[in-house]
């Protein structure tokens, strides 16, 4: 069968990789669902392109975005689910920040 794929429903991107950093997550709503066709039923060398309607669409969960962010899977959030989603598309990425930080403070040392 397909694989599961994302899919960016704000501006002209291309879909992003499963294996590549996710593109900018925003506060304002979630714009990443995940799409998950159904199971194909050819072989492995010839796969069925599923209709539409047989697709299943779901937002990314508040884990998938800090991941997608690159918090660490222990990290808490505060509030209901849609401030933590908020909160992970406000924030900069951890890794962003350890880096900058790793290049600056010998300077300012």
């Amino acid at each position: 069968s397909p694989p599961a794929a994302l899919v960016h429903l704000a501006g002209a991107h291309g879909p992003p990789r499963l294996d590549a950093p996710l593109p900018t997550l925003t506060g304002g709503g979630h714009h990443e669902y995940l799409l998950t066709p159904p199971g194909g039923t050819g072989d492995a060398d010839a796969p069925k392109t599923p209709a539409l309607a047989d697709c299943h669409y779901r937002s990314l969960t508040v884990a998938e975005l800090k991941a997608g962010m690159g918090f660490p899977a222990a990290y808490q959030l505060c509030g209901p689910q849609g401030v933590q989603a908020a909160l992970a598309g406000q924030a900069v990425c951890p890794p962003t920040v350890a880096a900058l930080f790793a290049r600056c403070l010998p300077i300012l040392a």
